[in-house]
């Protein structure tokens, strides 16, 4: 994991989230503009002091603390981080060469900067893969899943990869010919 996905996880995960709401995607989207202005990179914010926040990113006291209060969970995240790993839970940020291109590319600066996601990621960089909004319940996006692989085996005979991303609610899809 890279420097900048550190901060990007500590900045927006909900995991060992405390009493410090994390960033919405949004207010990520709004901080990356600000980084990307003063030519700074996330993992610059790794050794920010609240003080820091202030003179080097122009942001009040209270969102300063706010983004000192999440980085100061980083080691935290770590321990929570290498025990989903253990069973088989990754996490991608929009700062790592993996994260899907479809999404990038079909929600730009809105797409989520961090999910959580199981088995092989790279399924959701192949160019047949699908991205739905799935705004149901999970039982309900598994349903739909299944019905779409279904639909693809009959009409297509082809073989159907279904991954669920869970977090923020995305489902991908793809299909082998």
């Amino acid at each position: 994991m890279n420097k900048n996905s550190v901060a990007i996880i500590s900045l927006c995960s909900t995991l060992c989230q405390g009493n410090t709401i994390p960033l919405t995607s949004q207010e990520w989207s709004e901080l990356a503009l600000i980084l990307k202005e003063k030519g700074a990179q996330p993992e610059a914010l790794l050794e920010y002091s609240t003080e820091d926040f202030i003179n080097n990113l122009a942001i009040s006291e209270d969102y300063a603390k706010r983004l000192s209060n999440l980085i100061g969970r980083t080691a935290s995240l770590y321990f929570e981080l290498s025990k989903y790993e253990n069973i088989g839970i990754g996490v991608v940020t929009r700062a790592d060469s993996t994260y899907p291109k479809l999404i990038k590319r079909e929600l730009g600066n809105n797409c989520p900067p961090l999910f959580y996601y199981a088995g092989d990621i790279s399924i959701a960089n192949r160019e047949d893969a699908y991205i739905l909004d799935c705004t149901q319940k999970i039982e309900e996006a598994d349903k739909l899943a299944v019905k779409f692989a279904s639909s693809l085996m009959k009409e297509m005979k082809a073989s159907a990869t279904v991954k669920a991303i869970q977090k923020r609610k995305l489902l991908i899809m793809s299909q082998k010919l």
